[in-house]
């Protein structure tokens, strides 16, 4: 049998919808403890400016970061 590359993670809609709500519950579990404990204050701002859902043709990711995050990684490969 000859099996084809994988170029990007396939997810079924049923396994999306529920990675969807998975995310959303652990967000609003983190968000309850930002309230809880204002002195960090960091990681609730960026835990809010997360996306909300993926779309399908990306692979999912278990670490979201915000733009500025990627950015600054982005800048520390292209110098090494």
């Amino acid at each position: 049998m000859i099996r084809r590359p994988l170029t990007r993670i396939e997810i079924k809609d049923e396994d999306r919808k529920l990675m969807v709500e998975a995310m959303k519950k652990s967000r609003e579990a983190k968000r309850r403890q930002a309230d809880a404990n204002p002195m960090d204050v960091s990681r609730s701002q960026s835990d809010r400016s997360a996306p909300t859902q993926s779309s399908s043709s990306t692979p999912v990711t278990t670490t979201i970061k915000t733009r500025s995050q990627t950015r600054a990684a982005a800048q520390q490969n292209a110098n090494s």
